[in-house]
């Protein structure tokens, strides 16, 4: 009788159990890749062949300035593709009076919210508030919690894209 007992209680919970780690898991590993993209990144790409792939990038002729990592194929740094579950998503930029042209990639959702890279020449000064990864290859953050200006990893107030005009 505790046999089957133990075999009746036993049972369901070891089913019970997988189930949950493989409802858990999935969303656990994302947040760790995302939490360690920035130094995953740095591992797995240099600045230098970014650069060298963004200034091809924006020296062609294109039909978006948003297209899909799958549709460049192999013009598109493969180690990129290790990062995260999901391809970054691409904007091209074009050159203006304010910035240099420059690539933004950006990971994320609305629940961990998003990072990224902006890959632009070597004099290309970062538009989001990001860190310097290289001369013109930056870091960015932007969060649910950091949206109000303020940089999670350092709590200092950055500068903002659009400031408002002075009254």
């Amino acid at each position: 009788m505790k046999l089957f007992r133990s075999v009746v209680i036993g049972i369901p919970v070891v089913i019970l159990s997988l189930l949950a780690y493989g409802l858990i898991w999935p969303g656990c590993r994302a947040a760790w890749n995302y939490d360690q993209l920035e130094r995953n990144a740095r591992t797995a790409v240099a600045p230098e062949a970014l650069q060298t792939w963004a200034r091809g990038l924006l020296g062609s002729p294109r039909l978006t300035d948003s297209p899909r990592a799958r549709d460049l194929g192999t013009n598109f740094p493969a180690p990129l593709l290790t990062l995260m579950a999901a391809p970054p998503a691409i904007s091209i930029n074009k050159a203006t009076t304010n910035h240099a042209a420059y690539i933004v990639l950006t990971w994320g959702s609305g629940v961990l919210g998003q990072k990224g890279l902006e890959i632009g020449d070597t004099n290309f000064l970062g538009i989001r508030g990001g860190h310097a990864w290289a001369p013109g290859v930056y870091f960015w953050e932007r969060s649910e919690v950091n949206q109000a200006g303020f940089s999670r990893a350092t709590n200092r107030v950055k500068t903002p894209i659009n400031p408002a005009p002075p009254a």
